[in-house]
C-alpha cells in the first residue's frame, strides 16, 4: 500500500535499522500467465514506477527507492526522502543488495 511507505520509511530511521530484507519481488505474474497492471501508478512525489511488462501481474511491493543512484535521483514520500547509493548483483539469482541513504525532513 503505496500511502504507508512514508511510516515505514520513518519507522526505519527512528529504529535505526541497518539491514531491510525483502522477501518478495515488486510484482510477479499471475496463474493465468497473464500479468495485470495497475494503470498510472502514481506516487506523491509524480513519479511513476511501472514494471516492463504488460497484462496481468499482481503488484506484491511497492517501490520505495529510486531506480538510479545518486542524490540527484532522490525520491520524497510525504516527509521521507531516499537516494540510492548503490545497487550491486549477488551471485545467488535474482538477489539484489541496495544501499540507502533514508532521511527525514523531521529531523
Amino acid at each position: 500500500m503505496i500511502h504507508t511507505i512514508p511510516y515505514f520509511l520513518q519507522m526505519l530511521v527512528e529504529r535505526q535499522v541497518d539491514c531491510i530484507v525483502m522477501l518478495t519481488k515488486l510484482y510477479e505474474q499471475t496463474s493465468s500467465g497473464n500479468y495485470l497492471l495497475p494503470v498510472n501508478l502514481k506516487l506523491d512525489t509524480g513519479l511513476y514506477f511501472i514494471p516492463d511488462v504488460s497484462g496481468e501481474v499482481n503488484v506484491k511491493c511497492d517501490r520505495y527507492w529510486p531506480e538510479e543512484s545518486g542524490e540527484e535521483n532522490m525520491v520524497h514520500f510525504d516527509h521521507m526522502a531516499v537516494v540510492l547509493l548503490e545497487e550491486s548483483a549477488s551471485t545467488i539469482e535474482g538477489v539484489v543488495e541496495r544501499s540507502l541513504s533514508i532521511t527525514s525532513k523531521n529531523q
